[in-house]
Formats: structure tokens, sequence, C-alpha cells
């Protein structure tokens, strides 16, 4: 969900420290025991930013997260505490640094 505003393209979700759309194109999706803290919770790490959510998704292993982010005309995921199996056409996985192993 998106909308342009003075020419600029800029999302739904708003960081509550500044009240301005968080400036980046990334989805986040989240696995939890309910839906209710997935969407919670891929909201939250949406507004911390990639790295913060990866050390964040570090110390909460039982929450899988993947990070979608758009680069050139491909689109990058990381995935941190869960297995991948398979991605769509010109999606790929960031280097197997940037995931978290499984616990």
């Amino acid at each position: 969900r998106s909308l342009v505003l003075r020419g600029r393209r800029v999302g739904h979700v708003l960081d509550p420290r500044t009240g301005e759309p968080v400036p980046h194109e990334a989805a986040v999706s989240v696995a939890a025991v309910s839906g209710t803290r997935a969407d919670a919770y891929s909201t939250a790490l949406l507004v911390m930013g990639r790295e913060r959510a990866r050390t964040f998704a570090e110390h909460h292993p039982e929450l899988g997260v993947l990070w979608l982010e758009p680069h050139g005309r491909e689109v990058v995921a990381h995935a941190w505490n869960l297995t991948v199996v398979a991605l769509a056409p010109g999606v790929r996985l960031a280097e197997p640094a940037s995931s978290i192993p499984s616990r």
C-alpha cells in the first residue's frame, strides 16, 4: 500500500519516532504463534530497518522472518530463523552470511 505525495511514493507504515513514512520500500513477513503477533512484529521490524530487524530476529528464534527489498530489477530476500525452499522469478536470496541459522 502506497501513495504518491509531492512526487514521491510513500508507504502506509509510519515511523512513530518521526511521524514520517518508513523511508524504504521493503516488505516483511513474520511467522509467529498467532496472526496478531505476526502482524505486529512485521510492522515493528519494518520500522526498525533491516539490520536492526536482523539483530532482533537473532534474539527471537521463535520468529521466522522474511525481509524482501527491491534492488534494481530484482528483489533480494533475507530469511532469518526459517528455511526458504523456493523463490519467485526475479527474487534472489541474500548471501548466506546474512541469514541467522535456525535453532
